[in-house]
This record gives structure tokens, sequence and C-alpha cells, in this order.
């Protein structure tokens, strides 16, 4: 739940988008009674705030670039 709510930007792998930094905001959890409450529903709101760019990376401290 931590690494959810920390407010740092994401990187999300969409489908039909593919890779996108995003933001995750409106974290909710609602544990199950089945399986002694160890799965949860989970629902969030994600908003894209930028193109996977190796700049956009660094700039979000989310990869460090490495030179080959």
């Amino acid at each position: 739940m931590n690494i959810l709510t920390d407010g740092k930007p994401k990187l999300f792998k969409s489908p039909t988008e593919g890779l996108m930094v995003v933001k995750i905001t409106d974290v909710s959890l609602s544990p199950k009674k089945e399986m002694g409450r160890y799965i949860s529903d989970f629902s969030c709101k994600i908003t894209e705030i930028g193109a996977v760019t190796q700049d956009i990376l660094d700039d979000f401290k989310i990869t460090t670039h490495i030179e080959a």
C-alpha cells in the first residue's frame, strides 16, 4: 500500500496504450472476508503525466540512464 500512496510517479503498462508515466491517487483497498482477509478489492485513479522518454524518466528519477 505504501508504494501506491507515496505520491511518486510510476511506470504503467496498458495493453492498448503501452508504457506511460502516471500518478496514482484515490487508492482504496477493501479486504474480502473470503480467504481470511488476505485478498482485497483494489481501486484507484490513474492519471497520465508524461510520455516515456529517457528525459522524463530522469526528471522523475524513475530510472537511472545506463550508458553502454
